[in-house]
């Protein structure tokens, strides 16, 4: 009896679109979590900022990111850059 082989595909190349959104993620992901690591906020003031319960930001910081969409993590993101107090210099 000989054993069936399955090909292997690339997790990228499976779909493009999904590929591109999978993308999309993972980079808005990872700059939400700088925005997280940058105001130096923990889980519980993380999860009250975005208005998510605390397991999900859990799943958020450890790039988890099936129940999220595009999106909404770029709400996040924009959330998290309105927390950050900017002040600007005028250059002379």
């Amino acid at each position: 009896m000989s054993k069936r082989r399955t090909a292997k595909s690339s997790f990228w190349a499976q779909d493009p679109v999904v590929a591109t959104q999978r993308q999309t993620k993972l980079k808005l992901a990872y700059a939400i979590n700088r925005a997280i690591k940058s105001q130096k906020l923990v889980r519980t003031s993380a999860a009250g900022m975005l208005d998510l319960a605390p397991l999900k930001v859990a799943h958020l910081r450890n790039y988890n990111l099936r129940g999220f969409s595009v999106e909404e993590l770029a709400g996040f993101l924009t959330t998290l850059h309105r927390g950050v107090d900017h002040t600007s210099t005028p250059r002379l």
